[in-house]
C-alpha cells in the first residue's frame, strides 16, 4: 500500500495465449506406473499370508493366494482415488485351480463401487486382456481378488503396464484456472507502527527583558497574543518538528518556557 486510507484493488485471472489462439492450452499429461497419485492404497493380507496383494515396485500389482484365508469369502485390493481426468489403460491376467466358471475365484475391477469382473477362474488356464477405461477426477479405482475357502485354495492375479493419459486441455478467456472471475473491492490501510519521538537537546537562550515585549506582541499575559507571535522565537529556541508516514500537514503546539 502507498500511504494509509481506503485504496480500490483489482485480481485479474492471467491471460494465456496457446496454439489455439487467445485461450490457455494445457498439453497432454502421460503418466506411467504405480507411482505419485497412482501409487495404490494396498487393503491388508488375509488369513496370514494365505491372500495377499503387494506392489513389484511401480511396474505391477500382484495378488496371489496360497491357502485357505478363511470362512467364507475373502478378498484383497489395491484401490487409487483418481485426481485428474482422464484414460487409464492396464494389462492384467489371472490363474486359478478351480473348474471352470466357479465363480469361486474371481478377479475383478470397481470404480465408485461398481464391480466389473475380469475373471471367473479357469482351472488350471491363465486368462488374461488389456482394459482400457475412461475415469473422472474424484472417481475410485480399485482392483479386487474375491476367493472362497474351497479347495484347492491356489490362484493369482496381475495388474501390469498401468498408464494414465490425461488430453489436451483447452480452456477459453472466460474460463481460464477452472473458471476464475475476474473481481476488484476495497481495502483499508492504517499505519500502526508506533511513533518515534526525538526531542533535541535543553538549549537555553537568554533575551534581553526589552525583547520580550518584540517577540510575544506585549507582556500582558494574553494567550492569543503568544500564540500569535511565538513563530517569532524559532530562530532563538529553535522550531518544533515532526514526519508522518501518512500525513505532510501537521500540526504543532509549542510552549516557551521563560525565567527571570
Amino acid at each position: 500500500l502507498d500511504g494509509y486510507g481506503q485504496f480500490i484493488y483489482e485480481i485479474t485471472g492471467p491471460q494465456v495465449t496457446g496454439s489455439n489462439g487467445n485461450v490457455a492450452v494445457i498439453p497432454e499429461q502421460n503418466f506411467t506406473g504405480f507411482t505419485g497419485d497412482f501409487l495404490p492404497v494396498l487393503s491388508p493380507n488375509v488369513g496370514g499370508n494365505a491372500l495377499t496383494v503387494a506392489l513389484n515396485g511401480s511396474s505391477s500389482i500382484q495378488f496371489t493366494q496360497t491357502a485357505d484365508p478363511g470362512i467364507g469369502r475373502q478378498e484383497v485390493s489395491a484401490t487409487i482415488a483418481i485426481t485428474q481426468s482422464g484414460t487409464a489403460t492396464y494389462d492384467w491376467s489371472h490363474s486359478s485351480n478351480e473348474f471352470t466358471g466357479s465363480s469361486f475365484d474371481i478377479f475383478l475391477y470397481s470404480v465408485n463401487g461398481d464391480r466389473t469382473n475380469l475373471s471367473l477362474g479357469t482351472s488350471g488356464a491363465t486368462e488374461s486382456g488389456t482394459e482400457t477405461i475412461d475415469l473422472q477426477a474424484g472417481d475410485i479405482l480399485a482392483w479386487v481378488m474375491s476367493v472362497d475357502a474351497v479347495a484347492p485354495n491356489i490362484s493369482s492375479a496381475t495388474i501390469s503396464n498401468f498408464s494414465y493419459v490425461v488430453p489436451e486441455q483447452i480452456i477459453g478467456d472466460d474460463d481460464i484456472y477452472g473458471g476464475f472471475e475476474n473481481c476488484w473491492g476495497y481495502i483499508t490501510g492504517e499505519d500502526k507502527t508506533d511513533p518515534i519521538i526525538s526531542c533535541p537537546a535543553n538549549d537555553p537562550a537568554d533575551f534581553l527583558c526589552s525583547a520580550f515585549d518584540v517577540l510575544y506582541g506585549g507582556d500582558a499575559g494574553n494567550v492569543a497574543q503568544e500564540t500569535a507571535f511565538i513563530e517569532g522565537t524559532y530562530i532563538f529556541t529553535g522550531a518544533p518538528s515532526a514526519v508522518d508516514n501518512c500525513d505532510t500537514d501537521l500540526d504543532f503546539t509549542a510552549t516557551d518556557s521563560f525565567t527571570e
